[in-house]
């Protein structure tokens, strides 16, 4: 029951946090379309982005960006070939995602969003100048210029 309790306590703060990252950003048409799964998918992105000591407003908004935090979102529709080049959560090219997973000896699991998650955090942090794998999204948050000034900081 204790754990349980502390879980609602979370969601209690959590909440109006990304309420309020959304709406910071913009993104008011999001705040009526969070559900459950949203919810946890924010969370656990939140939650990433404070393990590997990235900005987790930026991380949490770098997804929103990309895919309105759904799981099965496509994107970079090609006309020559009809299909979409990028799929899921953080709409990873499949073969980006199968060379990093590899790099970072993770489990594939494409359409998985919790995979795409971890992966993309691991590429923000500790790839240079990762974020630029999403790197429309990644201005728009702000991640360019974040990065960059830690980055310039950090070779003095």
């Amino acid at each position: 029951m204790v754990g349980e309790d502390n879980n609602i306590l979370q969601y209690f703060i959590f909440i109006p946090w990304l309420v309020s990252t959304l709406a910071s950003a913009s993104y008011f048409a999001a705040i009526g379309q969070i559900n459950n799964e949203k919810l946890e998918l924010a969370r656990y992105a939140y939650t990433q982005a404070s393990e590997f000591g990235i900005d987790q407003k930026k991380f949490v908004l770098l997804l929103y960006c990309e895919s309105k935090m759904n799981k099965n979102a496509e994107g970079d529709w090609r006309s020559e070939t009809k299909e979409y080049m990028a799929g899921g959560i953080a709409q990873f090219w499949e073969s980006t995602y199968n060379t990093y997973t590899e790099k970072y000896n993770l489990k594939k699991d494409y359409w998985n969003p919790y995979s795409q998650i971890d992966l993309t955090a691991r590429i923000i942090a500790l790839e240079k100048n990762g974020w630029r794998h999403w790197f429309n999204c990644s201005k728009r948050v702000g991640f360019n210029k974040s990065i960059g000034l830690e980055l310039a900081k950090s070779s003095f």
